[in-house]
């Protein structure tokens, strides 16, 4: 136990490398393999949320589901980023300012969802290319703004 205590920061890098590692293989094979109901493919609520299904099981359908309903194809971004986060630490390069990263990737993803949104009609894997906040940054903000560029 005082071992723990006391393990040098290279060692805590390579510990929180392969977490994020993990929890990146994590919200890839969510978002890769969840499966929406047919019926429930036009439509992308909350509703029937249960029904969704993944490899991971539900814990994985349920966070690949509501990623898809949340930012759409622009979920993708996410599990990109964790993974360079992932190999920083494992190359014990500590990860510095994280809450300003953790609010650099919630800007990028809604960035990318709102120009999806905008530029496709359909999405890859939903109705709605970039998902709830693509569809809000895409009328309230960059339509309304900027236009179609």
């Amino acid at each position: 136990m005082n071992e723990a205590v006391n393990m040098s920061p290279s060692r805590w890098c390579v510990a929180a490398g392969i977490a994020v590692l993990a929890v990146t293989l994590f919200l890839v094979l969510s978002l890769l393999t969840v499966e929406i109901p047919s019926d429930q493919a036009s439509r992308l609520a909350l509703d029937d949320l249960y029904r969704t299904s993944s490899l991971l099981g539900p814990a994985g359908g349920t966070t690949g589901y509501v990623l898809t309903l949340a930012v759409g194809d622009a979920a993708h971004v996410i599990y990109g980023l964790t993974f360079i986060w992932g190999v920083m630490l494992l190359k014990r390069r500590s990860i510095d300012r994280v809450l300003t990263r953790l609010m650099g990737l919630l800007i990028l993803t809604a960035a990318v969802a709102g120009l999806l949104q905008v530029n496709l009609t359909t999405g890859a894997t939903n109705p709605q290319a970039g998902g709830v906040i693509g569809s809000f940054m895409a009328d309230e903000v960059l339509l309304q703004y900027f236009g179609v560029i």
